[in-house]
């Protein structure tokens, strides 16, 4: 079934809020309401006519594609900084946002990762679990799939330490650097211990690379010659 997109007005992310706070604070497992969803109180329209299924994601790859082509946002940019239209499809496919894990609850995370924040703040504004990897796929297609790994609800320590720069998120160049380190090609997954402290690891990475910003000019720099800049302890990872 199709259903056409909406956004949140103000009433309608102020009850979203509440929503989040029942079910982190008082342990209310129910989705949230289709019916508010569509309920011209809260809601209104967008300036575009979209439309959505009731798709499952396997992954944040499957999300970021889905949005990416559902909403055109190779044309649509200014649909990254949209909050009333993020918060509005957190709260429609809350459901796998924030799934009921097995424990029969849900772990009800950052405000952050539901509601879009103010992009001036990079720091709260990357971690939304779909703006954030429509986003990089829409900017990145597969170069950004270090991202795009996993379970759409679950962020990931790499994912952490990566997005957390916005001068790493989105430059190129040392998004081809860092897949080229940390992506198994022939297993089409991140490689193993890529999420874990030490040497060459994206910690190790994203200090070193704060280095070079004072020396180098990264932006104009392909991967591939920002690689030949690393010390030997990110030899391993070079395969």
């Amino acid at each position: 079934m199709n259903y056409n997109v909406r956004q949140f007005n103000d009433n309608g992310i102020e009850l979203f809020k509440q929503f989040l706070y029942n079910a982190k604070f008082n342990n209310d497992n129910s989705d949230f309401s289709r019916e508010i969803l569509y309920n011209e109180k809260y809601t209104e329209f967008l300036s575009e006519d979209f439309h959505i299924t009731d798709v499952k994601f396997n992954t944040k790859l499957d999300a970021a594609k889905y949005f990416t082509d559902e909403l055109n946002l190779v044309k649509n940019k200014h649909y990254y900084y949209n909050q009333k239209l993020w918060t509005w499809l957190s709260a429609f496919y809350f459901d796998q946002v924030c799934p009921v894990e097995s424990d029969g609850k849900r772990k009800v995370g950052q405000e952050a990762r539901y509601i879009l924040q103010n992009p001036r703040n990079y720091l709260t504004y990357y971690r939304h679990l779909l703006s954030g990897p429509a986003r990089i796929y829409s900017e990145l297609n597969d170069k950004g799939r270090i991202f795009l790994t996993g379970e759409l609800s679950k962020r990931g320590d790499l994912i952490e330490q990566l997005q957390a720069y916005q001068n790493i998120a989105m430059n190129k160049g040392i998004i081809e650097a860092a897949d080229a380190l940390y992506w198994d090609e022939n297993g089409n997954k991140l490689k193993k211990g890529a999420g874990s402290k030490g040497p060459g690891t994206p910690r190790r990475f994203v200090s070193i690379i704060g280095q070079f910003e004072f020396t180098y000019d990264l932006n104009s720099m392909p991967g591939q010659n920002i690689l030949t800049l690393f010390p030997n302890e990110f030899q391993k990872w070079i395969a």
